[in-house]
């Protein structure tokens, strides 16, 4: 069984009343803050979000994403492949809301607040940011082989004078 698209657009407000749950995959081009030439190559996202209300009347977006990123290591400039795991957690606030007060006390405060301007909103926006903070800092590998890398052999260094070794001699002198 192949998993479809998810949509692009969405009304969270209106699904969370419903109580839907969305499954499927989002195709890397739709990720639009994700520069793939500064963060990596991603594969296709595959996401689970569970739309409903909780006990206080908010509408929450619950679910999880998994895609694949390739970047460059760290270490051996080749490319390494990262699965990503991603859990969201949004509380769906209109902008009248937002407006008034900084975050509604009902709120339980695991949840993340994300406002909704319009009607309905790109699926990708519930997602991205939650993505690229989720990134590792650094891309390594757990081992790698540094087949290019040959260490210079450092120069021999000449012992050079103490310069201080007068004022030592100094000191001695006025100690005695």
């Amino acid at each position: 069984m192949t998993e479809k698209h998810l949509p692009l657009l969405v009304n969270p407000s209106k699904l969370a009343e419903q109580g839907i749950v969305l499954s499927g995959k989002i195709e890397p081009k739709h990720f639009s803050r994700f520069d793939q030439e500064e963060i990596g190559t991603l594969s296709t996202a595959k996401v689970e979000l569970s739309f409903k209300k909780n006990d206080q009347g908010f509408s929450i977006v619950e679910g999880q994403l998994e895609v694949k990123v390739t970047r460059e290591c760290q270490r051996c400039l080749e490319p390494v492949e990262q699965q990503v795991k991603v859990t969201i957690e949004l509380a769906i606030l209109k902008s009248s809301i937002i407006e008034a007060e900084s975050r509604p006390a009902a709120l339980p405060e695991h949840y993340e607040l994300f406002q909704q301007t319009e009607a309905k909103v790109p699926v990708v926006d519930l997602l991205e940011d939650d993505l690229i903070l989720a990134l590792p800092l650094v891309a390594l590998h757990d081992h790698c082989e540094h087949k290019d890398y040959q260490p210079e052999e450092l120069p021999e260094v000449e012992e050079k004078p103490n310069p201080f070794a007068a004022l030592e001699a100094l000191k001695k002198d006025l100690k005695s």
